[in-house]
């Protein structure tokens, strides 16, 4: 097995908590494979944010701070992704599922024509074989998911499971994308109160 790759989640330029949670996950994953795990984190002036996140447990982090991921272009991130997969070449990639990821996350799977189960809740190794879960029908109903491709992603939903405990900090490899074409320009980002809910 080549593998297991977790994304951590970077918002605004901060790791988010969730992305404890994933490695935990993927450390499950990895030890069920008899396999490695590394850690991606993709943004920009996320130096700070690569060390704490390189030491959930993981053999290698692989970094890609740069400018052009700034502000969020789901074109920019599908560039990326794409670059640290084919770099690494894991066999199983579990990403955040978030707002940002829930647009450029499918793209990626399409890119690399590969299956992809998002918003999953569970992972498990059966025969050597993976199997996901996740709610469906309103939450009434737990449907299981295999693939049937050897690149396996899937994207699993905020507190699954509690966040691994730190170690010591793995080496970070920082990789480069490149200039990024894209179709979309960002003209103006406005950040909206989120309030205190229904009054």
């Amino acid at each position: 097995m080549a593998g297991v790759l977790v994304f951590g989640d970077v918002q605004s330029g901060k790791l988010q908590p969730a992305s404890y949670e994933l490695m935990t996950i993927g450390l499950s994953v990895a030890a069920s494979l008899g396999s490695d795990v590394n850690g991606a984190l993709v943004g920009s002036g996320i130096n700070d944010e690569a060390q704490s996140f390189a030491a959930a447990g993981m053999s290698k982090l692989y970094l890609i701070d740069d400018l052009q991921l700034a502000t969020y272009q789901g074109d920019a991130y599908v560039a990326a992704a794409v670059a640290l997969i084919k770099e690494i070449s894991p066999d199983v990639v579990i990403l955040p599922h978030s707002s940002d990821s829930l647009e450029w996350v499918p793209r990626l799977a399409a890119r690399l024509d590969v299956g992809l189960v998002t918003s999953c809740t569970g992972l498990t190794v059966v025969d050597g074989e993976l199997t996901v879960t996740k709610p469906i029908c309103g939450g009434v109903v737990m449907a299981e998911y295999t693939f049937s491709k050897s690149l396996k992603m899937v994207t699993v939903a905020a507190g699954s499971v509690a966040p691994a405990p730190q170690g010591g900090v793995a080496p970070i490899q920082q990789i480069s994308i490149g200039n990024v074409a894209s179709s979309v320009q960002v003209i103006e980002t406005v950040v909206e109160d989120s309030g205190d809910g229904p009054s």
